[in-house]
């Protein structure tokens, strides 16, 4: 029996399904690493953290220009625009990182914040992922929708919350808690060794009002805040700085717990939502501390900055301190594909209405 050389329909056959089969994975993989392979995607986050990704904040891109009414003169140009980023939601009320925030207040406000939980405690795992500029934009949103929002500003050694709004570093913080708020004033001896400037040595300047002995006696803790606390140019926001310097913060935050618990009490009876914005939790150990005070924690991480080695430790650091996270805030995020054209249509239309607006 005859059988033709050519065409080998089998071999054909066996090698167009091994084509397909290769076609096909190549695809796969391709559209696997465009939409979740990423470090810092949400999916990525929150597969690795279990916490939900509350709001994607777009990249500040440009800041706006002009000068700023600053009553706390002279500012440096970096000062400036640190500033400017950290209250972009109040003289860029129209941007797509307004808005995005506005989102991040909306999915918050869900949750039962303003109602179940009302002390936040904003961290992140290092230095440099937003979480200050998170907090600032987030309190202005808050305060904007009408609720009685308190920003505290627990970053002794690096605080920014006073430069944000345009206030003086002291006092603030360091001040109500070297009382006790109980009557009962801390020795001469304990303020030498513990209230300091930056270089160790005692802060006069700024330690001026504690030097001189009180006409009335020591003061209590409703007295202190209402002295400490003050408003800041925006409606329905306030701001308890973080006052002087301290020689060990965390030493300080680790023998005070129980003062700092009372504080946030307090100022938690008088506000709506009270944020607290606190050091980085791979740095020191104050975050978690404070965490064990406050409702509710929030968590910022810079999208283009993930280590997810880091992220499981600040993770267990937390889950140690029995913190109740409620989610992620993704920073800097980079909006591709699909939402990239809407930020960019966002963009485009947020300019014709603030200029309208202006108009």
């Amino acid at each position: 029996m005859r059988t033709p050389i050519r065409p080998r329909k089998a071999m054909n056959m066996a090698i167009g399904v091994l084509m397909a089969l290769v076609v096909g994975l190549g695809i796969a993989w391709i559209q696997d690493s465009l939409t979740g392979a990423a470090p810092g995607s949400v999916k990525n986050l929150e597969s690795i953290t279990g916490w939900p990704v509350l709001a994607s904040i777009p990249r500040i891109e440009k800041l706006p220009r002009g000068k700023l009414k600053l009553e706390n003169e002279p500012r440096s140009r970096a000062q400036v625009r640190r500033i400017k980023r950290h209250i972009f939601s109040q003289i860029e009320p129209y941007s797509a990182v307004a808005e995005a925030y506005r989102m991040l207040r909306t999915n918050l406000q869900f949750m039962g914040v303003g109602e179940k939980y009302r002390t936040i405690l904003v961290t992140s795992i290092a230095a440099s992922e937003g979480k200050s500029t998170t907090l600032s934009n987030l309190a202005i949103s808050l305060a904007k929708l009408g609720h009685k929002t308190l920003v505290v500003d627990s970053e002794v050694r690096r605080p920014v919350q006073h430069i944000a709004f345009d206030m003086q570093r002291g006092p603030g913080l360091s001040e109500v808690l070297y009382s006790d708020g109980q009557g009962v004033d801390v020795t001469d001896e304990d303020r030498e060794s513990w209230l300091a400037n930056g270089k160790g040595k005692k802060n006069h300047k700024q330690d001026s009002a504690l030097e001189q002995p009180a006409a009335s006696g020591p003061k209590h803790l409703d007295e202190l805040l209402e002295e400490n606390v003050r408003p800041v140019r925006i409606k329905n926001l306030q701001i308890l700085t973080s006052g002087n310097s301290w020689v060990n913060p965390s030493v300080t935050i680790s023998n005070f717990g129980q003062r700092l618990k009372a504080i946030l009490q307090n100022l938690k009876n008088r506000s709506d939502i009270v944020l607290i914005d606190a050091p980085p939790l791979m740095l020191v150990h104050d975050a978690a501390i404070v965490s064990t005070m406050v409702d509710c924690v929030l968590f910022v991480v810079n999208s283009a900055r993930v280590d997810e080695e880091s992220l499981q430790k600040a993770k267990q650091l937390l889950e140690n301190a029995n913190a109740n996270v409620l989610g992620i805030v993704l920073n800097h995020f980079e909006p591709v594909g699909v939402y990239g054209s809407y930020y960019s249509y966002y963009r485009e239309l947020d300019r014709s209405e603030a200029e309208t607006a202006r108009a």
